[in-house]
């Protein structure tokens, strides 16, 4: 995230902080994606290879990717948020 730090201009500890929780932001938001990226493509394998009813429904019913889309509409909540605020800080005033 050397991009987000080089936006600011003699960056306090609190704008170091706040570059801390963007790069926090960014690898989470891409980890629950990865998690619901997965979902589909599990389901997508269990369509394609026949599996049973009952395993297809059990693959579908698999709450991990509507979890991960909730916490995901939050990750990027705090991030347009953070963003905002380094916007704000940025050395391009």
């Amino acid at each position: 995230m050397e991009a987000v730090r080089r936006r600011l201009f003699r960056p306090t500890d609190t704008d170091r902080v706040l570059a801390d929780f963007i790069e926090d932001d960014f690898r989470e938001g891409l980890h629950a994606l990865a998690d619901v990226d997965a979902y589909f493509a599990d389901l997508l394998l269990a369509i394609a290879s026949d599996a049973p009813p009952a395993d297809l429904v059990a693959n579908a019913d698999d709450f991990i990717a509507q979890e991960r889309l909730e916490y995901l509409a939050t990750v990027i909540a705090g991030l347009r948020r953070r963003i905002g605020e380094l916007a704000l800080r940025s050395r391009r005033r």
